[in-house]
């Protein structure tokens, strides 16, 4: 009985170390992305986005962009928004 018990414990042991040396599956090694930062990240593309979209109808960011010679200039206000202040 006490052979089959080291025989079992053996046996799991090689199969966790065949495991852990697959790419991949070393859970020591996996990370979870946070579900927090992830959704911070998504209202900041959003807020982004928006903020864009609206500079391109702006007067203000228009002639911003005039003035420096860059497309994606923005005005203070929009500058602000998608820095996200």
């Amino acid at each position: 009985m006490a052979s089959s018990k080291r025989q079992k414990r053996q046996s799991i042991r090689r199969g966790a170390h065949e495991l852990k040396n697959k790419p991949g599956w070393d859970p020591t090694n996996f990370t979870r992305e946070d579900p927090l930062e992830r959704l911070q990240e998504l209202n900041q593309q959003e807020r982004t986005e928006a903020s864009f979209e609206a500079a391109s109808q702006c007067p203000d960011c228009q002639s911003e962009a005039t003035k420096t010679g860059r497309a994606d200039a923005l005005c203070p206000t929009h500058l602000a928004e998608v820095m996200g202040f």
